[in-house]
């Protein structure tokens, strides 16, 4: 689908929409082209294919009614295999298959009425001269998404597009081609700075997310580590290398929370304008997780994870000098980082050991317990037997 325009070229745009007033010239060089181009049986051709497409209206199919009107425009029987535009048919006939156009987009809004697609479709349609809609009204029609904002533009712009395409071949432009365009720019204008807008309270929140204090759910991420450490130390006996980890913990959250906000600053920048802030926003968070990764006096797993998370960034603002760059440093760690898993899973299992021993243990001595209780028991019946033999 085709982006928004910018801003400086929708200017353009507008400025040549209005002053084009259109005017179908018999003796131009586009009346010359269509009828060397068009074959004798065109014109006939065509209202027949009107005609079905009408009668696919009626009947209510817009599936049908919408394939019927494109082969009527694309079919065109024409003397060579050569580009024939749609209006080569004539004015009146072209206002008939724009109407039935308009037509199509109505039926449509009717049979999908919770699709605001193909409601703001319709709206379009329902443009004149004498009946244009504010911009801000059709903007209100979009869902507040970015993909919809980019889709709906797509749409709003379309008839600027083919107003400009007439322009510059020489072909007549109807009074209502017009006011779409008109009205289908101004609307995207309104889009472009909606979405700048947004974008622009996304970058702000991701900037908050590094500045504000620490969130009690940070507190208990790093709680939470602290209590493993200790436990491993505990269960180990050793005494492992875990420097920089409450700083890991506590970044881990604020970057997943970062990278999302980007994202959706991205979507918004990306209609109609560039997503360059995003991307340099990215790249700066990126080099601040590599000084992280590159201190030395860090874990060699928590300096893995801020390689971790400068490579995810630098992806995010398609910057792929930096991310292999980090890459190759990254990679340069890897041995220190698997002998330091390594002692730690030679501390774990020699703590299992002795854990099994002790529990091996344990449960000798339960059931040498066990045995003496067993003996007491016995002992004790035999002297209850001996008491009553006795009479005692």
């Amino acid at each position: 689908m085709k982006r928004f325009m910018s801003r400086r070229i929708m200017a353009f745009s507008l400025a040549a929409v209005g002053a084009w007033t259109g005017g179908f010239a018999a003796e131009g060089e586009f009346a010359s082209r269509c009828e060397r181009a068009l074959a004798p049986e065109a014109g006939g051709w065509f209202e027949e294919k009107l005609v079905a497409v009408e009668s696919a209206i009626e009947a209510g199919d817009a599936d049908l009614a919408t394939l019927l009107h494109d082969q009527a425009a694309s079919g065109l029987p024409r003397t060579a295999d050569v580009a024939v535009s749609v209006k080569c048919v004539g004015e009146s006939l072209y206002r008939r298959w724009f109407k039935d156009r308009r037509s199509i987009k109505r039926l449509e809004a009717r049979l999908r009425p919770d699709d605001w697609y193909a409601q703001l479709g319709a709206t379009l349609a329902g443009v004149t001269p004498a009946n244009k809609p504010s911009p801000d009204s059709i903007a209100d029609r979009v869902p507040k998404e970015s993909l919809a904002y980019a889709r709906a533009g797509g749409l709003l712009q379309r008839p600027a597009d083919a107003v400009e395409f007439s322009r510059e071949h020489g072909e007549f432009v109807l009074p209502e081609e017009q006011a779409e365009a008109e009205v289908g720019l101004a609307a995207v204008e309104v889009l472009q700075t909606r979405a700048l807008a947004l974008a622009e309270q996304a970058m702000l929140r991701e900037a908050e997310v590094f500045a504000r204090e620490t969130t009690d759910l940070e507190r208990q991420a790093i709680a939470a580590n602290q209590t493993a450490q200790q436990l491993g130390g505990v269960l180990t006996g050793v005494e492992m290398n875990e420097a920089g980890r409450d700083e890991q913990a506590r970044l881990s959250l604020r970057v997943g929370e970062s990278r999302q906000l980007l994202r959706e600053a991205g979507g918004w920048y990306s209609v109609g304008t560039s997503a360059d802030p995003v991307y340099q926003r990215a790249i700066e968070r990126g080099d601040a997780m590599m000084v992280s990764a590159e201190t030395e006096s860090y874990a060699f797993a928590v300096r893995d994870d801020f390689y971790d998370m400068a490579i995810r960034y630098y992806e995010l603002a398609g910057a792929d000098g930096q991310r292999r760059a980090a890459e190759a440093a990254q990679r340069v760690i890897q041995p220190q980082l698997q002998a330091e898993q390594q002692r730690r899973e030679e501390a774990l299992d020699a703590a299992a050991d002795r854990m099994s021993d002790q529990a091996a243990k344990m449960e000798a001595a339960a059931e040498k317990m066990r045995k003496t209780e067993a003996e007491q028991e016995a002992f004790k019946e035999e002297a209850d037997a001996l008491e009553k033999e006795l009479g005692f």
